[in-house]
């Protein structure tokens, strides 16, 4: 993954150089938009191109570990913190009105 952000940081350089010498040397409106919008080419595809690199690999990441906990028997629905919560004794869901603090 830091080889595609290396990379990133490169084309970010190379389009901000390409758009500084458009911005010197252009001749014209039409030549300056046309170098500007090179330069921001340069710079965004592979910005897009990373990022869906990490998107992708953050997805099977997830997938995996999906995966592993429905393997283990455990559900990430807060089936542990239902059975902890059914533990807990009668006394400890005491209603808090009529308590002088609310008084």
């Amino acid at each position: 993954m830091h080889f595609f952000w290396f990379c990133t940081a490169l084309a970010a350089i190379a389009g901000g150089v390409v758009l500084l010498a458009t911005l010197i040397l252009g001749e014209g409106t039409p030549k300056v938009t046309a170098g500007a919008t090179i330069a921001l080419c340069i710079v965004v595809i592979p910005y897009v191109f990373t990022r869906a690199i990490e998107g992708w690999q953050t997805a099977t990441r997830r997938a995996e570990m999906s995966a592993g906990t429905k393997r283990r028997g455990t559900s990430s629905s807060g089936a542990a913190s239902a059975k902890a919560a059914a533990a807990l004794p009668a006394s400890s869901f005491k209603s808090s009105v009529g308590s002088p603090a609310h008084e």
